[in-house]
């Protein structure tokens, strides 16, 4: 179990990634060491002034504007849905938009998504964060395949 916020990744995200390594290469699977390091919404949103999590079970509201954002899932932050997340600029309070969301999912700015904001909210959150895979991919090459 993999935590995409010790992988350059600012957001709190789970996965399962298994590394298997055939026996004759006589070389035990490896995952990457987790950086020291955090990035926090701020930090992929500078410009994001407030980040809150609303109607969590009945707690009052999460603030998560200085840590890594709660999981995006197909239904929303934190597994709820898509309304229980309020971003607040300057004034303006609001949901992220789809580019703020590419954000926090470690997505380059130009990454091209298709379909309605649901849909487009639902494909980042099935996504395994791509700064995330890099770090195992790197690990896999340089711990592994570098070493036969």
């Amino acid at each position: 179990m993999l935590d995409a916020q010790w992988l350059g990744v600012p957001q709190q995200r789970q996965r399962t990634i298994f590394v298997g390594v055939r026996e004759d290469l006589n070389r035990d699977p490896v995952h990457p060491k987790p950086l020291s390091y955090r990035y926090s919404v701020r930090d992929a949103l500078p410009w994001i002034t407030d980040a809150r999590q609303t109607e969590v079970f009945n707690e009052p509201d999460r603030v998560f504007t200085d840590t890594p954002s709660p999981s995006v899932t197909t239904l929303g932050i934190g597994a709820k849905r898509n309304d229980s997340v309020v971003v607040e600029v300057q004034t303006e309070k609001r949901k992220f938009t789809i580019a703020e969301l590419r954000r926090i999912c470690a997505f380059p700015d130009d990454f091209l998504l298709l379909g309605t904001y649901a849909q487009q909210w639902e494909r980042l959150g099935r996504a395994v964060p791509p700064v995330m895979m890099s770090y195992v991919a790197a690990t896999v090459r340089d711990e592994i395949l570098r070493k036969i």
